[in-house]
């Protein structure tokens, strides 16, 4: 169990009330700040986890004042944010959170692929000038359809498979 676990960044309505009774099961206590120098220094010396955004950079300097981290979780998937040479010679280890994104990312991905198919930002741009060309919606629907049946069959022009499953 965690003595203090200091959130970087995160608001109360950040995580659904599963997720924030699953920290509290394992830490005795929470902190949140904006930035990790925030960190009061009476404070800093009993904290030993932390939890970041994706995107969110920890500075090595500011994690000196933090003689008993032990563990960095990031909701996401990037741990870019965080130096992987100071984690590992510092012993901290470095988690993506379970379950972070897991059907956000796939429906970006869909998301992207129909943007494109339907061209949505000609067609934005087209509707900012009052242009609304049904000969244009009558390709895209075209394209859109064949789209579908390949992605349907198998998608060989990724040269790989699409991977997704929900629980």
């Amino acid at each position: 169990m965690f003595q203090l676990n200091a959130f970087i960044n995160f608001e109360d309505n950040d995580l659904r009330s599963d997720q924030w009774a699953s920290v509290r099961s394992a830490c005795r206590d929470t902190l949140f700040v904006r930035r990790l120098q925030d960190i009061d220094a009476s404070l800093a010396s009993t904290v030993d986890s932390i939890v970041v955004k994706i995107g969110t950079k920890l500075d090595p300097n500011a994690m000196d004042r933090l003689p008993r981290l032990r563990c960095i979780f990031i909701f996401g998937t990037d741990t870019s944010g965080v130096s992987r040479e100071y984690t590992a010679s510092h012993g901290i280890l470095v988690y993506n959170l379970e379950d972070y994104s897991t059907n956000g990312v796939a429906e970006f991905q869909i998301a992207c692929i129909l943007a494109q198919v339907r061209d949505l930002h000609q067609a934005r741009a087209n509707a900012a000038l009052g242009e609304y060309s049904e000969s244009l919606l009558r390709l895209t629907d075209r394209l859109a359809s064949s789209m579908g049946s390949i992605c349907a069959i198998r998608p060989t022009f990724w040269k790989e498979r699409i991977h997704f499953h929900q629980r």
